[in-house]
């Protein structure tokens, strides 16, 4: 046990005044927690609504995430069988334009040969025309006024035409 003359006193003083001085630098630091605490507090407080809001949200959007995926997939359902009759649709009308494409490639074939019996029958009738061409030709140089009266003199007799 530390003897109690005055050496003991002044170190214990000073030791008391260290320890003053370090409850004072405690008590600030205690008070600038002691704010720091309220304002997390408040912060805590604000947090916790926010957390119960969206906890609240976030269940009732699941739900509803949920229930627009079930339409997604039965419209996506929907959509594939209209897809499927559309595709049954299409392939019965790409029979029938196969079909009538046969057809039409028959009509061609036939119209290729009545066209190129109609080419040779035009060069026929082209070749008819040029001699046709050419007797109107003769024809008409006959019919004009100044062959009518054309006297020819053969010796000793003459001729009108």
């Amino acid at each position: 046990m530390p003897s109690l003359g005055p050496a003991s006193f002044d170190t214990d003083k000073e030791s008391f005044e260290k320890d003053k001085e370090r409850f004072e630098k405690n008590k600030e630091r205690f008070e600038r927690d002691k704010e720091r605490f309220e304002r997390n507090k408040e912060r805590f407080e604000i947090d916790k609504e926010k957390f119960k809001i969206n906890k609240e949200g976030s269940s009732s959007q699941g739900k509803v995430r949920n229930r627009l995926g079930k339409l997604r997939n039965r419209q996506g359902n929907i959509q594939k069988r209209q897809g499927k009759e559309r595709f049954e649709i299409d392939k019965e009308s790409f029979e029938i334009d196969k079909e009538m494409f046969e057809e039409v490639k028959e009509r061609f074939e036939i119209d290729k040969e009545s066209f190129e019996i109609d080419t040779e029958m035009f060069d026929e009738d082209k070749e008819r025309f040029k001699v046709d061409k050419e007797i109107g030709i003769l024809v008409r140089n006959c019919q004009q006024p100044n062959f009518q009266n054309i006297r020819i003199t053969v010796p000793f007799q003459v001729a009108t035409l």
